[in-house]
């Protein structure tokens, strides 16, 4: 293969890469914003809306007794901490996959722009630096999870499971004991 001809062939490598590269950019913003705008006060609301219930039930349901409320609403609270603090930790791991995925694509850009010269010029050796950044960028958790967010947002959504079996057993257990 000649030079010319190994030029062109990194060049429509790079230039489909590129492409991926900048769409999965615009992916993860479009995400970060979506997520941000739809889930902002998902999880906290619905541990919070359990909450102020379970706490007017002693008043609305005959034998549903203030302690127990208080023990749900001790569950719907950490949910509604969990769910905030998941939601938080997700916006700010968008934050930072935006600048990565942004980053990786101007880099891959650059690698096209300098796959574009000659090979033994001074740009064209600049070009295994670029394709070693991008290398590094994959292997290093381009796509890696955000487990705090998956860990919170678990727990918040246990502690309304956890509240919601706390009410109704002890709604059982006032029934059947009393």
């Amino acid at each position: 293969m000649d030079a010319q001809a190994e030029t062109l062939a990194i060049e429509g490598l790079l230039s489909r890469q590129g492409e991926m590269a900048w769409n999965l950019a615009r992916h993860e913003q479009g995400q970060r914003d979506e997520y941000t705008s739809k889930l902002r006060f998902g999880a906290t609301a619905f541990n919070a809306a359990s909450l102020v219930s379970v706490l007017n039930l002693p008043q609305t349901m005959t034998g549903f007794t203030t302690d127990s409320a208080l023990i749900a609403a001790g569950f719907f609270v950490v949910g509604t901490i969990c769910g905030a603090a998941s939601l938080l930790s997700h916006q700010n791991f968008l934050i930072g996959s935006t600048g990565r995925f942004t980053s990786y694509a101007m880099t891959n850009d650059r690698a096209i722009s300098l796959s574009r010269s000659l090979p033994g010029t001074s740009e064209h050796s600049q070009l295994g630096e670029a394709l070693e950044e991008l290398e590094k960028a994959a292997k290093d958790g381009l796509f890696k999870p955000n487990d705090t967010a998956v860990t919170a947002q678990s727990f918040s959504m246990w502690a309304w499971l956890g509240g919601v079996l706390a009410a109704a057993i002890s709604h059982l257990w006032a029934y059947f004991s009393g």
